[in-house]
């Protein structure tokens, strides 16, 4: 679903994954996640630190993990409290965890190898905004069911192959899942 024009697009992925305190009584051993969230527009761009999480909460981070990055579109007024509130900070990622869970709840279906229908559907919405850049937050918020990063890299790898698109990174974007630290 195409965000508002008031809002703001926000990545969200985990940068890293580690154990926590153990706890007696504690049926397993809790983690604690290092999420990382970045704005289309750079208003927002801020690291947050989990606690111990067990059950559910860890369910949707090892989601998180496995699907790339995930993007949720926010109120500009409330993207600009984001860096600094952690209250916050703590309502953006569970918008996202909950917009992720929500993508598989409909059965996202994944793609093993390249998919032309899906690659077509990526250059259909590049070509619309051309002139203008494209950032992959933007691809993967206007394709429904939210793709996953491997389904997008390997769209996107063909369509370069083929000359349609350009790679132009920058670091302040979701990194691409090979240079993601395990």
């Amino acid at each position: 679903m195409p965000s508002e024009q008031n809002s703001v697009l926000i990545a969200v992925w985990v940068e890293k994954e580690g154990e926590a305190l153990w706890f007696a009584g504690v049926p397993e051993q809790p983690s604690v996640y290092h999420l990382r969230c970045v704005s289309s527009r750079k208003e927002v761009n801020f690291r947050f630190q989990t606690g111990n999480l067990i059950a559910e909460a860890k369910r949707k981070c090892a989601l998180l993990l496995e699907h790339g990055f995930t993007v949720v579109g926010v109120p500009k007024h409330l993207a600009y409290f984001a860096n600094t509130d952690a209250n916050s900070q703590h309502n953006l990622i569970q918008a996202a965890m909950n917009h992720l869970v929500a993508v598989y709840e409909q059965g996202k279906e994944t793609m093993t190898d390249y998919d032309e229908t899906f690659a077509r559907e990526v250059l259909a919405f590049v070509a619309s905004r051309h002139p203008n850049r494209v950032q992959a937050m933007e691809i993967k918020e206007a394709i429904t069911p939210e793709p996953t990063d491997g389904e997008l890299l390997v769209a996107l790898d063909a369509l370069a192959i083929d000359g349609y698109v350009r790679d132009t990174s920058s670091e302040n974007h979701p990194p691409a899942r090979a240079s993601w630290p395990r």
